[in-house]
């Protein structure tokens, strides 16, 4: 067994001895944080919200259980700061925003660069997966992520970046959110890790999304995924073990 299947298995066998293969419960959160009140999410209105944030992602980038995550878990530890790496149609940043607005309060950098050069960098041009994110229509891409954003009326609580993930880094300050959805190079991937990860305040959480994600006959995460584990404690995954959630040290 090499140590990224290693790795796999720890993960599953942390959230087997936890009760958490099931999928996702807000229930989890107190575990690592006994500040988090998880009867805040029956109030009606933020019920009503989550409803229609799922009901409006049905077909989209962003899984139910994914939206339902990250919208509890941004409600049930109020950031002030949150950060969004690969917004693409903007569906997984929708729950982060609509969460936001909810609380009245914290502010999201939305980043991606909507350029079809980066997002294959790092790629073989023989990859599936070159061929697909070379030839999309970016322009189109990031009118639906502004569009999106504007008809739910989250603009106040968000900036759109457009630039690479390495471009904006600078731009950022600490981070109490971050979720890493961006580049699916094992170099962009590990780069984003790298340039994130540090930033995130100790009791910060992180999301990885497609953590086992298949390029060139390998998973190309499994880098970004060191880092991560040396300085966090897992929380919860979905998904099959494809997004996990995790909370810095």
């Amino acid at each position: 067994m090499d140590l990224y299947n290693i790795r796999k298995f720890i993960i599953g066998s942390v959230f087997v001895l936890n009760g958490l293969i099931a999928g996702w419960d807000p229930e989890v959160l107190t575990l690592t944080n006994p500040s988090v009140n998880p009867q805040k999410i029956q109030d009606q209105s933020f019920q009503q919200l989550e409803q229609s944030v799922c009901s409006y992602l049905q077909n989209s980038w962003c899984s139910q259980e994914k939206a339902k995550l990250i919208l509890e878990t941004v409600v049930l530890t109020q950031p002030k700061v949150s950060v969004e790496i690969g917004a693409f149609t903007g569906s997984s940043a929708l729950p982060l925003l609509a969460g936001l607005k909810w609380l009245k309060s914290g502010h999201a950098y939305v980043i991606d660069a909507w350029s079809n050069a980066e997002a294959i960098s790092g790629l073989k041009a023989d990859d599936p997966n070159a061929k697909w994110w070379g030839s999309i229509d970016m322009r189109s891409i990031k009118k639906q992520c502004k569009n999106l954003i504007s008809s739910w009326a989250l603009d106040p609580y968000c900036s759109v970046v457009q630039a690479s993930s390495q471009q904006a880094a600078s731009k950022i300050g600490s981070i109490d959110f971050l979720h890493l959805d961006g580049n699916f190079s094992e170099e962009g991937a590990l780069s984003d890790t790298l340039n994130y990860l540090p930033k995130v305040k100790s009791g910060g959480y992180i999301l990885l999304s497609n953590l086992f994600m298949i390029v060139d006959s390998k998973p190309t995460k499994k880098k970004a995924l060191w880092p991560i584990f040396d300085s966090c404690e897992i929380v919860a995954e979905i998904e099959n073990g494809n997004v996990v959630l995790f909370r810095k040290k």
